[in-house]
């Protein structure tokens, strides 16, 4: 796992794009792969399971992190499957099962990825007979899929197939997350200082970690 200072600590999870900044967050953890599974047809969809892959993380840590990510999953976790899915709806026999993969490069940091890959389950009908009230024939087809979504030395791969840098902003709660995860008593005064001074300046996640730790 690489070692990172505080200050950079502070910088990765808090000021770049959601994927940069939890793809760091993995990273700093020990966790080496995460699985958003998901699964839908029709006019619905879902993320079914969350699977946190990691070879050093105590199992009671691990479930705490895994039901954290699987409640919070839809609005970032997910934001993929929406994009490529919109809401399953096609009117039609039409299934996906897939996932949504956010990955550490074996090498290098340069080389964090997230990708989508899954299987699209259609039904292809023949035309209605009248007489029988059916149709003439009903033919399943399966298609496996892989797709690229983001890499850390390209940029971002938008689900409208264009690239481009991932959008800079500034966002706290990955580095709280971080200090409840690896620090159950006391936390570093440099984490701690950035949180803080946060709060001191209304943000409401910062709040909250501050008034918890009291």
């Amino acid at each position: 796992m690489t070692d990172y200072t505080f200050a950079e600590i502070c910088s990765k999870l808090t000021q770049a794009s959601f994927n940069s900044r939890f793809l760091y967050f993995m990273r700093m953890c020990g966790i080496d792969k995460i699985d958003v599974e998901y699964s839908g047809g029709g006019d619905s969809g879902c993320i079914d399971n969350v699977v946190v892959h990691s070879e050093t993380l105590e199992e009671s840590v691990l479930n705490e992190l895994t039901t954290d990510l699987f409640q919070n999953a839809d609005d970032d976790l997910g934001s993929y499957i929406w994009n490529r899915h919109g809401s399953f709806a096609d009117g039609g026999g039409y299934y996906v099962s897939g996932k949504v993969v956010y990955a550490l490069g074996l090498d290098n940091e340069s080389h964090d990825q997230i990708y989508m890959e899954g299987t699209d389950y259609e039904t292809e009908y023949g035309d209605w007979d009248e007489e029988k009230e059916e149709y003439e024939y009903e033919e399943e087809n399966e298609t496996e899929w892989h797709e690229p979504c983001w890499m850390r030395e390209e940029g971002t791969y938008e689900a409208n197939f264009s690239w481009g840098k991932a959008p800079k902003e500034t966002n706290l709660s990955l580095l709280i997350k971080y200090a409840k995860l690896k620090y159950k008593e006391e936390v570093p005064e440099e984490i701690h200082n950035v949180i803080l001074t946060a709060a001191t300046m209304g943000d409401e996640a910062a709040e909250d970690y501050i008034k918890n730790k009291e």
